[in-house]
């Protein structure tokens, strides 16, 4: 009898501790959610910020980067630079959420909600690779005229 009193007094206190806990974690989702988002926009805005790249680090195009306007890297490589290898693969004028979505299909991280956004931002950074050949459409700099010329669908 004392057993099973003590067992029923020991479930009572931990449904009572579990409530108590279940309240607190229900005060903390909108902190966890504010901290998700934080996070996300950690990630994508310190892409925005210039970082020094090596000396003599050359991009497709065969100049050298800018270190100051270099944006940071993803795995490795510049935002920019993923953005330049997209575009040299396409061989055409592409808009910045198609190249946004090639280099998230080619596996790297860059979220749904600020990533074309980073892109866009890395891009402008660097006017000397990129040019905006029609409004939301760019091309490479580097490219000859006729590559630049805007294709109707």
């Amino acid at each position: 009898m004392k057993d099973a009193q003590a067992i029923r007094q020991a479930i009572d206190t931990a449904e009572e501790e579990l409530v108590s806990i279940k309240a607190r974690l229900e005060e903390m989702k909108p902190l966890m959610q504010r901290q998700e988002k934080l996070e996300a926009f950690l990630l994508h805005a310190r892409a925005l910020l210039p970082v020094e790249s090596s000396p003599g680090e050359r991009h497709a195009a065969g100049t050298e980067v800018k270190t100051e306007a270099e944006a940071r890297r993803v795995d490795g490589k510049a935002v920019w630079n993923w953005a330049e290898q997209v575009l040299t693969q396409a061989r055409h004028p592409m808009r910045v959420i198609d190249i946004t979505n090639e280099i998230i299909r080619s596996g790297r991280q860059l979220s749904d909600k600020w990533g074309t956004e980073v892109v866009r931002a890395a891009m402008g950074r660097m006017p000397d690779v990129f040019e905006r050949v029609a409004p939301g459409l760019y091309a490479l700099k580097s490219w000859p005229q006729q590559m630049k010329a805007v294709r109707r669908v």
